[in-house]
């Protein structure tokens, strides 16, 4: 086996001819590249906050005309929906009475004759109007 001390020591690689007079050449060349010109303040706008602000009032006015349509739907139709016990239940959970419910709606007679006709379908008005007085009744009498 040979031991180092008896392996030649010769340069096994070499440089092409004129490497180190093109050097600083090349050097320079690479690191002075026309650098890009700072981008202006509106070239950052249009590229990107552009771009964000559309999307932002996109959402927006989805969000806007999905909250409109839902706001539009007709009030009678949204309490059709709505199980009566369930109301019910609701209304005595929240301890509401009916003269708080009268206090922030106004009723019409006809809302009134209406309401006695689904409520009484088979009682004539004379009839109601005795349930709804009877005092009158006795006094009549």
């Amino acid at each position: 086996m040979q031991k180092l001390e008896d392996i030649d020591k010769k340069n096994i690689f070499k440089v092409p001819e004129g490497y180190f007079e093109e050097l600083p050449s090349i050097i320079h060349s690479r690191v002075s590249k026309p650098s890009s010109q700072a981008t202006p303040w509106f070239t950052f706008a249009l590229r990107y906050a552009l771009p964000a602000c559309v999307f932002i009032l996109a959402v927006v006015w989805y969000y806007n005309n999905q909250t409109q349509s839902t706001q539009t739907q007709d009030v009678e139709e949204m309490l059709a929906s709505i199980d009566t016990n369930s109301l019910i239940e609701y209304l005595d959970e929240r301890e509401i009475s009916l003269n708080d419910l009268l206090d922030t709606y106004e009723v019409t007679m006809e809302d009134v004759d209406e309401i006695e006709t689904i409520a009484y379908p088979d009682i004539s008005d004379e009839d109601f109007n005795i349930m709804l007085n009877p005092y009158d009744l006795e006094l009549n009498n």
